[in-house]
């Protein structure tokens, strides 16, 4: 069993005045879309790559143009490694913060 640490983006994707989207923003569906694909053949990866999304997605400004299209090339590099062959899951390793004290 191949395991992924996934760690994705979603910048708050939401319409302009006019309803059209950005060229960054329609990159992140075109990424969040593909994930979900490929959650397809193997639903337990959905809940996880939803919550990923949403988790960046709240903390990531819609104006930190820098750090979304890092997180774009890293969700690029993740979609590689969950489509090849021999990865059939996925497991978050986190670190929590212990405060001194």
């Amino acid at each position: 069993l191949t395991h992924l640490k996934i760690l994705t983006l979603k910048a708050v994707v939401s319409t302009q005045s006019t309803g059209a989207r950005s060229a960054l923003q329609k990159k992140i569906l075109v990424q969040y879309r593909a994930f979900l694909r490929v959650s397809w053949s193997n639903p337990s990866l959905k809940e996880h790559i939803r919550s990923e999304f949403k988790r960046y997605g709240d903390n990531i400004s819609r104006s930190d143009f820098l750090h979304i299209e890092h997180m774009l090339r890293r969700g690029d590099k993740q979609l590689k490694m969950l489509r090849s062959e021999g990865v059939d899951g996925i497991r978050y390793v986190g670190v929590k913060n212990n405060p001194k004290g």
